[in-house]
């Protein structure tokens, strides 16, 4: 399939895009999707039920051959998102160009999965463009070609492909659980805010990493970087990548400066903040935790709101606690909260707020208004009657000082 110029989006359903196909002239290869610049093509329902398989050739042990195909490429700023990307391979009787980039070359990856992708010379899952949020799995490659290559980007990603990252390529809040970073002397790459669990990068300046391997002599530490840490200060949860509980990745000084200040990543981060996949990063309270995901507060503050006698019974994933006893909702964040009473009595917390956000207050049904910036309410809170706080607005809502009557017993539902 191939999207005609003039086109901006493009939705995919739920399936397993097996056929057709066509060559591009330049870069001289022949691909299972070719994008035209400024179109996105958008699965409907997610990586895990759409996927695009390119062709594997029975001529050769790594499945490139004359009758190969690439799984997608992108001209210029098109977009691909939410896509599994599988059995891709470049074309032998091709562009030599053609060589690298055996699932995806060029554009942007959004949310999408690699794994089974050969590339003839070097990126097996992708060549050029930037990946965001996107895994990259096994690859088949026996002779060890690299998974991404050649001025690629790399923003909230996990490498679990067991090769490199290779030559000028640039990597921010990713997480390398196999495979590290690679290159000759002259294409160093650089990599900010990375997690690296079982390879130590080579040829490359970092800010702000941690690594469970010792530095090397190619390693140009610019600031704030820790080599030789155990699996258990790094530690991040297997499935979700998650930073866990005592992991020095979390909330890392000053790492957010590197989100900040770094060409190129603060606006593409801004793009894509209302989704988040796998504990994608986002900012919150000036901080960022180090890799590919955030750590998962939702267990700290039900138990911090616990002891002023809210039971939490519904937080979205973006809500986190601070350092008032309290917690903060970004944009579109909400949390439903049921205070415990023993005996009736009033119930009040404060939100605060930006001055261009909404904060939306309900008991229930009733929308509830505050009283020099305070909520409150008297009775106990029956079942139907829970409190629910919603934001919308740049910045965080703060939700803190919880005073209640004499405490019942508590039972906090996640």
């Amino acid at each position: 399939m191939e999207a005609a110029d003039g086109a901006t989006l493009i939705y995919a359903k739920a399936g397993v895009y097996n056929e057709g196909g066509m060559y591009a002239a330049s870069p001289g290869s022949s691909n299972r999707v070719i994008l035209a610049e400024g179109v996105w093509l958008r699965s409907r329902d997610g990586a895990a039920v759409t996927t695009i398989e390119g062709k594997i050739s029975d001529q050769s042990t790594k499945g490139i051959g004359t009758d190969s195909m690439r799984c997608a490429y992108l001209k210029g700023d098109a977009v691909i998102s939410g896509f599994t990307m599988t059995k891709g391979r470049t074309n032998d009787a091709l562009a030599s160009n053609n060589a690298n980039g055996g699932a995806v070359y060029g554009g942007l990856c959004v949310d999408c999965v690699f794994t089974n992708n050969v590339g003839k010379n070097d990126g097996n899952a992708a060549s050029s463009g930037t990946l965001l949020r996107c895994i990259l799995g096994p690859d088949p490659d026996p002779s060890g070609s690299y998974t991404v290559y050649l001025s690629a980007k790399l923003i909230d990603c996990v490498n679990n492909s067991g090769k490199a990252v290779r030559q000028n390529c640039t990597v921010y809040n990713t997480t390398f659980v196999s495979g590290g970073l690679s290159a000759g002397s002259n294409y160093p790459n650089k990599a900010y805010n990375c997690l690296f669990l079982s390879t130590a990068p080579a040829v490359s300046t970092l800010y702000r990493c941690y690594s469970n391997k010792a530095k090397g002599s190619n390693i140009t530490d610019e600031d704030g970087c820790k080599f030789g840490q155990t699996t258990e200060d790094l530690a991040c949860d297997p499935e979700t990548y998650r930073p866990l509980k005592g992991s020095i990745a979390i909330d890392a000084a000053n790492a957010a400066y590197y989100v900040r200040a770094t060409n190129g990543w603060s606006k593409l981060w801004q793009s894509f903040i209302g989704t988040d996949y796998a504990g994608g990063q986002r900012v919150y309270n000036g901080k960022i935790d180090i890799g590919a995901g955030e750590y998962d507060w939702r267990g700290d503050f039900g138990k911090t709101l616990a002891k002023k006698g809210v039971a939490v019974a519904y937080a979205s994933e973006g809500v986190t606690t601070n350092e008032v006893t309290g917690v903060d909702l970004a944009n579109g964040e909400k949390i439903v909260v049921v205070p415990t009473l023993k005996t009736p009595g009033k119930v009040s917390f404060t939100v605060t707020a930006p001055a261009e956000g909404t904060v939306t207050v309900m008991r229930g049904g009733t929308e509830l208004v505050p009283e020099g910036g305070v909520y409150s309410f008297d009775g106990v809170v029956g079942e139907n009657e829970a409190v629910s706080v919603a934001f919308a607005g740049e910045g965080a809502a703060t939700v803190s000082g919880f005073d209640l009557p004499k405490l019942g017993v508590l039972l906090i539902v996640r």
